[in-house]
């Protein structure tokens, strides 16, 4: 198994205190993908990946993992246990905001736990199936946009700005990779209950790119604080592991993603997942 990262600042701070020491520890094999030009997309993350995976035995396992924000809490074995138990050859992480097209909400299958959607900053797969999707789809397949042109033309002229689904999220890959779950679930599933990937955010009922705000300064501790107990209130850390209260899962990857929840690795309670 490969776990695998892009990233354009080898400088960054998580990055280097966090996720490199974390695969160290237990044992994992990272390889890093730098993108050498201005970051302007997420969606350098899947070029990177499927220029990576030109030469990778499509047999290969690849885990995955975004750069900024995530960490490990245990190795391979365990990590490709649990991947074996899915039924499908490629999974990601499931979480709780639809984001970034809100609108898709309704397409997604229910879920045995509060985490329905896509999320995109961990997932694990055959690397001969995620290059066959990234090669298949080189854009997020958005059904029957051809015959829509005109419709989505006379929307953005009239209101100024872009609502053709396809053009409208060129930034994401993650509404990329909800576009291909939504069509081939038979080769993708999500991690509704967190057994490899556990995400952090905040649980929002309207979450999209035209909805965020910035946090005033004064707000950033008491969201923090609001944050540090709602993660508690749903989890314990025991031996270095983070363990869900309710159902005794024991997640492999964690996914510190949002702002203030970064911040909250600082914070001494968290202390208790750092070996290194």
């Amino acid at each position: 198994m490969k776990v695998i990262t892009s990233i354009s600042n080898q400088e960054n701070w998580w990055y280097n205190n966090m996720l490199v020491p974390s695969c160290r520890y237990h044992g994992l094999d990272l390889e890093t993908l730098v993108f050498e030009e201005p970051w302007h997309t997420h969606r350098n993350k899947d070029v990177l990946l499927l220029n990576y995976l030109e030469g990778v035995d499509p047999d290969e396992i690849i885990l995955f993992t975004d750069g900024y924000d995530t960490l490990f809490l245990t190795g391979e074995e365990e990590i490709l246990g649990k991947f074996h138990t899915f039924e499908t050859p490629l999974v990601f992480t499931a979480e709780k905001n639809c984001w970034p097209d809100l609108s898709l909400a309704h397409r997604f299958p229910e879920s045995p736990t509060i985490s329905r959607y896509l999320n995109s900053g961990g997932f694990i797969g055959y690397a001969g199936v995620i290059k066959a999707l990234l090669t298949k789809h080189p854009q997020p397949p958005v059904q029957h946009a051809a015959w829509k042109k005109p419709y989505w033309q006379m929307k953005k002229w009239l209101f100024g700005k872009e609502f053709h689904p396809a053009r409208k999220y060129p930034f994401s890959n993650q509404y990329y990779w909800s576009r291909i779950y939504l069509r081939h679930p038979e080769s993708v599933s999500l991690d509704y209950f967190s057994t490899i990937f556990q995400e952090l955010t905040t649980p929002r009922v309207n979450f999209s790119p035209d909805q965020l705000h910035t946090l005033k300064e004064q707000c950033v501790e008491e969201q923090k604080a609001k944050d540090k107990a709602r993660i508690f209130e749903l989890f314990g850390i025991e031996d270095y592991r983070l363990v869900h209260r309710a159902t005794g899962e024991r997640p492999c990857q964690l996914h510190f993603n949002g702002k203030v929840i970064k911040m909250l690795i600082h914070e001494p309670e968290f202390q208790g997942l750092i070996h290194w």
